[in-house]
């Protein structure tokens, strides 16, 4: 009887084993593996607390917490009636900025209908006359006396009696006011359009000015005549947007034109990628030219009869001068402090009024990710960086009497941090590669005050499937250059067998795969191939980030070529260990990874055997202008390097099993991409697969879209590597 028990017991266990294997639909579908995190609330000014939005079935509140101990103190809003999506409080705190029905225009922005709230009155005010339209961003001023906003391309301003209008020439595909052209908010990665100064005297604002810019259509499907959605998308070497500066005097309602000087270069062909105010309500701009390889610092003083913008600062580059990472803040003496690569590292430099005094206050042979936070009463810095390694990213801080850093946050892996008003606490937000994300709050010296989520319920679901643990590793190129790299092997690994591999590319300047931190449903997607026998490596090579400006930029004018060298090599070295079969090598990449798996089986034929491409760049003669001349120069400047590394060129070399897919609504990497690449292999006569999803957009996202894609994925590497 004991035997027979036994035996069922084994059976029972072989079957729940099974039972508990990890499968697409549960990963993207049911979404049983999705953390639900808590909500950042946002600090009020005493640093001690902080408002929190919360919606349930019929009602919505803000209320405000304590962050010692999390418990509610007040409510400050609510409503049954009110969908409210987002909110903004004035800077005294006495009024609040409701956002409701947002919809995304582009990758950052967002419109809406906005009600204006007062918490000692409690009344409830629409902002404006929303028969005219959503608004883009409304901001309160520093005052708490007006807000700005925009809408339908046009720049206004409200207070409690009157709106009035900023600007009224706007128009859509033509004049942008205060607002930001597709490529702006792509590739400089800003948010909004305008900026009020802090004695809230003035309104700094974007005037975009796209008439001669080509317009790309989306095809959307669906209904009995297709319709399209049409914006303005300069591609390399072709016409931008021209952007000028204004300023707008609240006391006079009058514009000023922000007036540039003849020594800045590129000035009739060039960008704005950014402004802020300065200590004395100055405005402060950055001016690239339109090869982004001299930055200027320019000021203008509003207060002046013409607003004439003097350069004070430049930096030069023999390749380029990266702005869209970088971080800026003003010291309380009107000193700038900022990141910069120009000594080899993105290291932080602290600039003087004039621009005549320029220092390194922190150098070392490593990268900053970013400033965080500034405490200027102690004269602390706290900023993340890659100094422990390019696949972490830590805390620090900063003395910036005596210069010395020391690590906040010691556990290795990525923490994403938010602090508090006066700086009191921060959200830290923690993973690493095989340890889902946790989220807690702590004081300004790293101890722990509270956790606000433990991943434990999840770790207990993931204990359950027999995960495999990632390991980085390091490979050596030919060239002897050290390449960071992750792999994950199938939890019953055997180095007496061989096993098929999968890589996982991104590859793209400045952009890393080989992270320490929790990968969400793409590392799950991994974990389901290592549970089906195949082994999954990713390698980060030349032109990544967070190994200093020379790795990053040895791509500069030849995407393509290096990158496509060391994934070459990569999979050269896998397939001479024991345990690899050399024959079932694959690659599957995303975006710029789709260019790169697509250039790895048409370079590398003799390597990989499989490749599937994902809304694929396969020319750079489509994609915009600013971030592939940032990288290439133009066309006309760079023919050679435009002729070449290109998939569409490259077609007839062709020779393993293929997956092209593409969103036919993908306002990003335009699908002309793959109807290029499917239209040269054709003619090129190879087989391959081809797979369009309609109406979706460049992430391919949706929970049965989602779900079908990861499958397709799936079965196709089952069939073919």
């Amino acid at each position: 009887m004991k035997k027979i028990l036994s035996i069922i017991s084994l059976c029972l266990l072989s079957i729940s084993q099974a039972q508990d294997s990890i499968n697409n639909t549960d990963i993207f579908l049911n979404e049983k593996y999705k953390q639900k995190l808590p909500k950042i609330g946002k600090s009020t000014n005493d640093g001690l607390h902080y408002t929190l939005l919360s919606k349930e079935s019929a009602s919505v509140s803000i209320g405000k917490y304590a962050y010692q101990d999390g418990l509610l103190k007040e409510i400050i809003f609510e409503s049954d009636t009110l969908a409210v999506d987002d909110y903004e409080l004035s800077a005294d705190e006495n009024q609040i900025l409701l956002a409701t029905k947002l919809e995304s225009i582009y990758r950052h922005s967002k419109k809406g209908f906005y009600y204006v709230y007062n918490i000692a009155e409690k009344t409830l005010k629409p902002l404006s006359n929303f028969g005219l339209g959503k608004i883009n961003l409304a901001k309160f001023s520093p005052s708490g006396t007006h807000i700005a906003f925009m809408r339908n391309n046009n720049m206004f301003i409200s207070d409690a009696k009157q709106e009035t209008a900023i600007t009224t020439d706007g128009k859509w595909n033509e004049i942008i006011n205060g607002g930001l052209d597709w490529v702006y908010e792509e590739e400089f990665s800003l948010k909004q359009g305008f900026f009020w100064s802090d004695n809230s005297k003035y309104i700094a604002y974007y005037k975009i000015n796209e008439s001669a810019v080509n317009v790309f259509h989306v095809e959307m499907f669906g209904t009995w005549y297709n319709k399209y959605y049409s914006f303005k998308y300069p591609k390399a070497g072709e016409k931008n947007a021209e952007v000028s500066l204004a300023v707008y005097d609240v006391q006079t309602a009058q514009n000023k034109v922000v007036q540039m000087p003849s020594n800045v270069a590129g000035i009739t062909e060039s960008y704005m990628p950014n402004m802020f105010w300065d200590k004395k309500n100055q405005l402060v701009f950055l001016h690239l030219n339109r090869l982004q390889n001299t930055l200027s610092f320019l000021r203008a003083n509003p207060q002046e009869d013409k607003l004439d913008a003097k350069v004070f600062f430049q930096e030069k580059s023999n390749t380029y001068v990266g702005v869209e990472n970088a971080s800026y803040l003003f010291l309380a003496d009107n000193s700038l402090v900022f990141t910069s690569e120009n000594l080899g590292y993105n290291n932080i430099f602290k600039l003087d009024e004039k621009g005549k005094n320029v220092k390194p206050i922190l150098q070392g042979n490593f990268d900053v990710s970013e400033i965080v936070s500034l405490d200027e009463e102690k004269q602390i810095l706290y900023f993340t960086s890659h100094e422990s390694g390019a696949s972490h990213t830590l805390l620090y801080k900063l003395n910036l009497k005596t210069g010395k850093h020391e690590k906040i946050t010691p556990e290795l892996g990525e923490h994403k941090v938010m602090f508090s008003a006066k700086n009191q606490f921060f959200i830290d937000t923690y993973s690493n590669i095989n340890e889902p994300i946790s989220v807690s709050l702590k004081d300004a010296a790293g101890n722990l005050v509270r956790t606000l989520h433990s991943n434990q319920n999840l770790q207990d679901s993931l204990s359950k499937l027999n995960l495999s643990k990632f390991e980085f590793f390091t490979i050596k190129t030919e060239d002897k250059v050290n390449l960071n790299a992750w792999i994950l092997k199938p939890a019953n690994f055997d180095a007496q067998k061989k096993y098929p591999v999968l890589f996982y590319v991104y590859g793209g300047p400045g952009v890393n795969t080989v992270l320490n931190h929790w990968q969400k449903e793409n590392g799950l997607w991994f974990q389901l191939l290592a549970q089906k026998g195949y082994i999954v490596v990713s390698v980060d090579g030349r032109g990544t980030g967070h190994r200093g400006e020379a790795f990053k930029k040895v791509t500069y004018k030849k995407l393509g070529y290096y990158e496509t060298i060391d994934q070459i090599q990569a999979a050269k070295y896998m397939s001479s260990l024991a345990y690899v079969d050399k024959t079932r090598i694959g690659v599957f990449g995303w975006s710029f990874g789709g260019y790169m798996s697509s250039l790895c089986i048409l370079q590398g034929a003799d390597v990989f055997k499989t490749a599937i491409a994902v809304a694929p760049i396969t020319h750079w003669k489509h994609y915009d202008s600013i971030y592939t001349e940032r990288y290439m120069q133009t066309p006309e400047l760079n023919a050679k390097g435009y002729a070449e590394n290109n998939p569409v060129d490259l077609a007839q070399k062709l020779q393993g099993k293929y997956l092209l897919i593409h969103g036919s609504a993908d306002d990003n990497v335009h699908i002309h991409n793959t109807m290029d690449l499917t239209t040269a292999l054709i003619e090129a006569n190879k087989p391959f697969e081809h797979f369009i999803y309609p109406n979706k957009n460049h992430s391919i996202k949706g929970k049965p879209t989602s779900d079908h894609l990861y499958e397709k994925m799936t079965q196709f590497i089952l069939n073919n590597l």
